[in-house]
């Protein structure tokens, strides 16, 4: 999912449709609209949430992508 990865790489100021993410105190965050769904680390995975079954994919999404990026 290429919004999951832009998501993780992106560091926005404010809210937006959809998934978006930004980072505060070296902890970045994933969001989707204004709920927060994961908090990574340098070092590891902090937090992870999901509601319904598309926050479920892009949460999983994100902790492969972050796996990826940590190797």
């Amino acid at each position: 999912m290429k919004c999951i990865e832009k998501a993780m790489t992106e560091n926005r100021k404010k809210a937006k449709r959809g998934w978006w993410g930004f980072v505060k105190d070296d902890k970045r965050y994933l969001c989707r609209y204004n709920h927060i769904f994961g908090i990574f680390s340098d070092k590891s995975i902090l937090y992870l949430s999901y509601e319904t079954r598309t926050d479920f994919d892009g949460v999983m999404c994100a902790v492969e992508f972050y796996n990826k990026m940590k190797i």
